[in-house]
């Protein structure tokens, strides 16, 4: 998924700007730009903006903030990626670079006055991937820069009688530790970047979380979280997409981890969990439940809490783990499928040759449900359940 959002955003850039470079476009007009840092010399703007050509390619420049009256005035230097011919695609742009700007917007440069800016602004899932650093360097429009270290390693992994090549990659660049686990079939699985050294984490990790909560809540975005441990927002599968994503940040002393995990729930893929080594399953985000048993106390618990059923809740129903899909059972998971079932005793109303299922559930390690809507065939949030 990472490696899909990077050549999108190196795609999208280069289309966009393209098409903004071959407009007519106005003398007294430069268009929409993502700020990246504003600097007093000329020539670290320069040197600034040459580097960000090695990472995006040759749509980078920087200009005299006086030149234009629609900027602040302040007699500095602005780098600056773009042009753009929208606010829109200019804020979405701005996404990508959160993890080297945190503090990045867009904004319409032109001779008129008048401040226009858009904060980053997500349109899908993959756009929050822009909070972590870009992987590696064929994921980058040019050279890796210098001060960038890589390590590839490779091995092969088995698992019954199949075998799968299995590739980490660890990237270390200023401030950053990442690593990737990346099944050379399906692609990156386990995902962890340690942002690390921060001067003030609990504000970092606030603003970080405000910022995914507004975004998440204007797409439609599950969120779970623990104030002040971790945020995590949760894609779950649609039609045509039968990805189960996690995207997760979490304080840990003076560090944040952004990590996020691919999951293919409904067995369409040949089954990837065996593949990736046990270690690449750790996370900042805590386990909650351990076992089967513990996944279905703490359902239980919650449905009688919420009074999902009738008061004689849970007699007469049966519970039993059933994962959807051909995914074998022994494969790695971090979560629990339980399927509820009438029990029909002999006298009673029902056939008791039959047990026909009532609802089904997925509880996650971490503490979060998820429950499958029959109508539509597909997992949906939980608080569904309860407009029913």
């Amino acid at each position: 998924m990472r490696i899909i959002s990077a050549m999108i955003l190196t795609l999208l850039v280069t289309l966009f700007i393209s098409d903004t470079a071959s407009a007519d476009l106005d003398v007294d007009e430069l268009g929409w730009v993502v700020v990246c840092e504003v600097l007093d010399s000329e020539a670290d703007a320069e040197v600034l903006a040459e580097e960000l050509n090695s990472l995006f390619g040759q749509y980078t420049g920087y200009l005299w903030i006086p030149d234009w009256a629609s900027l602040s005035g302040y007699r500095g230097w602005l780098v600056y990626l773009g042009p753009f011919e929208t606010s829109d695609f200019a804020s979405q742009v701005a996404c990508f670079i959160l993890w080297k700007y945190p503090d990045t917007y867009a904004i319409q440069v032109s001779g008129r006055n008048g401040r226009n800016t858009v904060p980053p602004t997500p349109v899908d899932f993959s756009d929050f991937t822009g909070l972590t650093p870009p992987l590696s360097s064929f994921q980058l429009r040019g050279e890796m820069p210098s001060d960038w270290e890589i390590d590839w390693v490779s091995q092969e992994v088995h698992w019954r009688e199949e075998s799968r090549q299995v590739t980490k990659t660890l990237l270390r660049l200023p401030g950053w530790s990442v690593e990737d686990w990346i099944d050379d079939y399906i692609g990156s699985v386990e995902y962890r970047a340690i942002r690390e050294s921060l001067e003030d984490p609990e504000g970092d990790f606030e603003k970080v979380s405000q910022f995914i909560r507004e975004s998440a809540e204007h797409l439609g975005i599950s969120v779970f979280e623990s104030p002040g441990e971790y945020i995590l927002i949760h894609k779950i599968p649609s039609w045509g997409i039968q990805e189960d994503i996690d995207f997760w940040v979490a304080l840990t002393g003076d560090t944040l981890e952004y990590g996020y995990r691919v999951r293919f729930s409904y067995g369409d893929m040949p089954s990837e969990w065996p593949f990736i080594p046990e270690e690449a399953h750790a996370s900042a985000i805590p386990v909650l439940i351990h076992s089967y048993d513990e996944a279905l106390d703490f359902l239980i618990e919650k449905l009688s809490e919420d009074s999902v059923y009738r008061s004689s809740f849970p007699e007469r129903l049966s519970f039993s783990p059933e994962y959807i899909g051909d995914i074998p059972e022994d494969v790695y998971r971090d979560y629990y499928d339980i399927a509820i079932r009438e029990v029909h005793r002999p006298g009673g109303p029902g056939d008791p040759n039959t047990a026909p299922i009532v609802d089904r559930f997925r509880i996650y390690d971490r503490g979060e449900i998820i429950w499958f809507k029959p109508v539509i065939g597909m997992f949906v949030p939980y608080e569904e359940i309860l407009d029913r």
